[in-house]
């Protein structure tokens, strides 16, 4: 679910290069409308689109991280306080469970950001992630990559903290005040609607929240060798504020709006409640309820069928296939593993979506309910389309950022008998 959400973030590049071209060349590109023209005329349309790999890469990675780890967040610390404090203070809830999935998802964002960014404003210095990211390394190392992570955290964490505790209090808000009929009686395009609404108001506040930040970020990815100093000084104190903010509140406005709509509606498609209904002290978060077995089976299965496909299905020895073909197989391995975790957690995601469709049901109530043939089966062959296939997409990317790095896919050698590359330079002098 967290890819297929995070997905959506690609549409982000259409008014992502000329929104970091005015932060960097202000008096060429005046305003909005010029902008634009002044893109299309130099680069035509191509230039609207430019760095849009490393932006589907960076952000899918991000969103898988940060929309999945939320949900444990949120019910980590939910536990903590307990359901009395959990439903009384749960925007705090909402805060800390956002602020500690972003700092994680910045991680896997931050190197693709920096050469989205070096891509969209140097003219002439890539055409993309696959010449830009070894130009990149070879000009400022692997560590240059990370050197915008801290305004990146800057920007990001409270972008994230006010985009889900505000997401989260306007639905509520909306269904308690604007919305005459009680949610459960509401239809599921109603319910969606209210999703859009509440997700373009938060990406509002988002996006007025992480402005400077984004300014900083943009100014130190350009200017190598750059400070935050360095940036402020350039930039001055209302610019920081002021610079791109109509466009930036327009295209993250309608991003977060669209974000929240892919992800309750998946929610739907799986049977599950859209957000809003239950204080998340009184329901176990949805994921979390298949999370162990679902993640056990997703690690396990994959590298073993990964290892069965390279030993049985390909003739020729990994070390001589393309990367093509390697991702290929990453894919496959992925489709498998994700078809195991749909049947595994199959039943307990069926439990628990009737526990937040009925309230003060129990687990026994369910299984009398549903039966145990329905526990199993009801709804499985939509299951194992939507996790197979995000599960094979998430297993592609996480080998494509290793090609990236240089470093091997998954099932290239047996863990005894060569050392994992990141381990060649531990010992000193090695």
């Amino acid at each position: 679910m967290s890819f297929a959400v995070s997905n959506g973030l690609v549409l982000i590049d259409l008014s992502g290069s000329y929104s970091f071209s005015a932060y960097i060349d202000p008096a060429k590109y005046r305003s909005t409308t010029s902008g634009f023209g002044v893109l299309l005329r130099e680069q035509g349309l191509r230039g609207l689109f430019k760095g849009w790999v490393p932006t589907l890469l960076g952000y899918s990675a991000q969103g898988a991280c940060k929309y999945g780890l939320y949900e444990y967040f949120k019910k980590y610390y939910s536990d903590i306080a307990g359901p009395e404090n959990a439903s009384k203070y749960k925007t705090l809830i909402y805060l800390a469970g956002s602020a500690s999935a972003e700092v994680i998802a910045d991680v896997a964002l931050c190197p693709m950001e920096a050469v989205k960014v070096r891509v969209q404003t140097q003219p002439g210095f890539a055409r993309g992630l696959g010449d830009g990211f070894p130009k990149f390394v070879k000009s400022e190392g692997y560590l240059g990559l990370y050197k915008g992570l801290l305004p990146l955290w800057g920007r990001q964490i409270p972008y994230t903290m006010m985009k889900f505790a505000s997401y989260e209090n306007t639905v509520e808000l909306l269904y308690k005040y604007a919305i005459p009929t009680p949610k459960e009686e509401c239809s599921k395009t109603l319910q969606l609607g209210v999703s859009f609404a509440g997700g373009y108001i938060a990406g509002v506040f988002c996006a007025v929240v992480s402005h400077p930040a984004d300014n900083i970020v943009s100014f130190l990815n350009n200017a190598k060798g750059a400070t935050v100093n360095d940036a402020v000084k350039k930039l001055g104190l209302w610019g920081l504020f002021t610079r791109g903010l109509p466009l930036r509140i327009v295209m993250i406005g309608t991003l977060t709006a669209a974000q929240w709509v892919i992800y309750d509606a998946v929610k739907v498609l799986a049977g599950l409640p859209t957000t809003g209904r239950v204080d998340p002290a009184a329901a176990p978060a949805p994921e979390l309820a298949q999370l162990k077995p679902d993640t056990m089976m997703k690690f396990a299965s994959y590298e073993n069928t990964v290892e069965l496909l390279y030993k049985y299905a390909i003739p020729t020895p990994k070390e001589e296939c393309s990367k093509t073909l390697q991702l290929g197989v990453s894919f496959a391995g992925g489709y498998i593993a994700g078809v195991f975790c749909a049947v595994v957690s199959h039943p307990a995601d069926n439990i628990v979506s009737f526990l937040n469709n009925a309230k003060g049901a129990t687990v026994n109530d369910a299984v009398k309910k549903l039966g145990l043939w329905g526990l199993f089966t009801r709804g499985l062959p939509l299951r194992i389309v939507m996790i197979g296939t995000l599960t094979a997409a998430q297993w592609v990317i996480y080998d494509a950022v290793k090609v990236l790095a240089g470093l091997p896919t998954t099932g290239r050698v047996d863990p005894a008998a060569a050392p994992a590359p990141e381990l060649a330079q531990l010992k000193p002098g090695a």
